[in-house]
């Protein structure tokens, strides 16, 4: 019987998985391209909300951790007005990963030179 009881123990404290504390990335993160005004803007912030800006487009919705070093930030669903209008983003979720605690680094789909760029947090 007590072996029994200790195998049950054993099997499940070793399946018990301990969380890692993740990363506080909350803030801005930028890159200006050059001395134009184009930039790529992200604020994330501490309620999981983002805004995004990139090219002179923008989106705004939820962001989440998919990964330790990873998030995956979803663009809320545009009104009707939105989609006709020329700042609107046709890419509505992107994949960031998380390169350190003031850099991050954000997949492009528009510019055939770049397959990324890192932003870089702002003070």
């Amino acid at each position: 019987m007590k072996n029994t009881i200790f195998i049950i123990v054993l099997l499940f404290l070793s399946s018990c998985k301990v969380q890692e504390p993740q990363r506080i990335i909350n803030g801005t993160y930028r890159y200006i391209y050059g001395s134009s005004n184009l930039k790529e803007e992200l604020f994330l912030k501490e309620d999981s909300s983002f805004s995004f800006n990139s090219y002179g487009t923008e989106c705004d919705g939820k962001w989440k951790y998919i990964a330790k070093d990873t998030i995956l930030i979803s663009c809320r669903n545009p009104s009707i007005v939105e989609t006709i209008t020329q700042g609107y983003m046709n890419q509505r979720e992107r994949k960031i990963k998380i390169l350190n605690n003031d850099r991050i680094k954000v997949p492009i789909t528009n510019d055939t030179r770049h397959k990324y760029l890192v932003l870089k947090r702002v003070y």
